[in-house]
């Protein structure tokens, strides 16, 4: 982080947007068949549309199109999710009205989280990026459910 002797244009890369894609898109591509995921999916609530809630990542069956689980992915370094965290998610499953919710973070976690809320369970996963993608990816597949 010093003034060197090159010119060069600065420029800015949004971590939390890139690790959404890539989680997203690594697992789009190692899917069971019978499963198909949904991103950036949207959904209005209130009799106006007063609520707009984005969600990361949907997992539904292919058939059916029953929604099973969301899944938030999350840029941060943690252990513990934090409530407003927490509380988005379980909002999210409300909405689709799935009993699974998991906050996904980019490493392997120390301590697990845990809690049910209503009749959502919110649980977190670690897709670690300082590992091999396809172990850490294998990893969150099963911890959903996916695999």
């Amino acid at each position: 982080h010093a003034v060197g002797d090159r010119a060069m244009v600065p420029f800015l890369v949004d971590m939390a947007a890139l690790f959404e894609k890539f989680v997203t898109e690594w697992m789009r591509n190692h899917l069971p068949e019978q499963l198909r995921l949904l991103d950036q999916y949207s959904r209005t609530l209130g009799q106006r549309g007063e609520l707009y809630l984005k969600m990361d990542i949907v997992l539904e069956e292919r058939e059916s199109y029953r929604p099973l689980t969301v899944l938030d992915v999350k840029y941060k370094d943690t252990d513990r999710p934090s409530n407003d965290d927490v509380f988005q998610v379980i909002t999210y499953a409300t909405a689709l009205g799935v009993r699974d919710a998991w906050l996904v973070y980019p490493r392997a976690l120390q301590e697990t989280f845990d809690v049910t809320v209503g009749a959502v369970r919110v649980r977190t996963v670690g897709f670690d990026v300082t590992a091999n993608f396809d172990d850490s990816g294998e990893l969150l597949l099963a911890a959903v459910g996916a695999n």
